[in-house]
């Protein structure tokens, strides 16, 4: 499995970036993990939510909100569901032409 991780914290700039690659992740199939940054962050893929404590247990301290490090939730998530290949993005990153 590719996994696509994408920390925001703007919902608008995501429907962008989801809209903009829609199509090469359903050709390439690949599953999107969305870390919404904030007080209490988390994962969304496959139309489910994982909070920090779900994915992170008692190690939920070694994540810290607020900065780019909150990425690191996406990628621990996509690790535990056996991602092959993991993939970080900005959510203000657009593909150009078939990447």
């Amino acid at each position: 499995m590719i996994a696509v991780v994408v920390p925001t914290i703007r919902p608008e700039q995501l429907e962008i970036f989801k809209k903009a690659w829609a199509g090469q992740f359903e050709k390439y199939k690949v599953s999107l993990y969305v870390v919404y940054d904030g007080t209490l962050p988390y994962v969304e893929t496959n139309n489910a939510k994982y909070t920090l404590e779900d994915i992170m247990g008692i190690d939920k301290d070694l994540i810290y909100n607020f900065n780019d490090g909150v990425r690191n939730l996406g990628f621990a998530k996509a690790y535990m569901d056996n991602a092959d290949i993991i993939i970080s993005l900005d959510d203000d990153v657009l593909p150009a032409g078939d990447t």
